[in-house]
């Protein structure tokens, strides 16, 4: 499950809620913290209480900053979702508010739609929610926006299901310290994986700039969690 979302919310409640719905699923028997990824978090719009929670948990956390120019360090986190929801007011309002609770920092109009391209390129897709749009604005560039956030959604299922089922992969292997790690390359979309299992479903989805920075001895702690 991948959220993009500008708030993290985990409080707990009977009914399900905005706030509690997070909750509910990570504390699903049949739901694995590891398999949630959180996009666009701003720290500043957070409670004191899930800040300090927030670290205690051990699910993917990306800053809004580490998401705008380029979709390629948080691409991974899409690749293999099930479910994505996006919440509106991760999106930057200007004018008339885009979103319920409207904010000048988010991502962009053109950043948005790249992101919601990568939605539909996943593999496992099932499942997409947007939520908390305004749906009481009256600013056609308001609808113009949401339009194009769903058309490239389409896109992006439509260049997936147009995609060949039989991949060919290269193989890298890459020395820090005493260990090595390997690191593979779709040859044909050019997307990377960490691992080298012959069963490509059992290797982590990740980004060049991943490999490079192995390349110069950092590796990413999610590559570790379960070694």
């Amino acid at each position: 499950y991948t959220q993009i979302s500008n708030i993290i919310s985990l409080k707990q409640s009977e009914k399900m809620t905005e706030e509690s719905f997070l909750t509910k699923i990570l504390g699903s028997k049949n739901f694995s913290v590891k398999n949630y990824h959180h996009l666009a978090y701003q720290k500043h719009l957070n409670e004191i209480d899930s800040v300090k929670l927030i670290k205690e948990v051990e699910f993917d956390i990306i800053r809004l900053a580490e998401m705008m120019n380029s979709t390629e360090k948080t691409e991974p986190y899409f690749r293999k979702a099930d479910l994505v929801t996006v919440n509106c007011d991760a999106v930057e309002s200007f004018g008339e508010p885009f979103s319920v609770n409207p904010q000048v920092n988010g991502l962009n109009r053109r950043e948005i739609c790249a992101y919601m391209k990568e939605i539909g390129l996943s593999e496992n897709l099932k499942s997409v929610g947007i939520f908390n749009y305004n749906i009481y604005s009256e600013n056609q560039l308001n609808h113009q926006l949401l339009a194009q956030m769903i058309w490239y959604l389409i896109e992006g299922i439509n260049i997936q299901h147009s995609h060949p089922k039989e991949r060919q992969y290269e193989l890298f292997y890459v020395l820090i310290e005493d260990r090595q790690y390997a690191f593979k390359r779709d040859t044909f979309s050019n997307l990377w994986y960490f691992g080298d299992d012959d069963d490509i479903e059992r290797c982590i989805p990740c980004s060049r700039s991943d490999f490079d920075e192995a390349k110069k001895g950092w590796l990413s702690a999610r590559f570790t969690k379960d070694s």
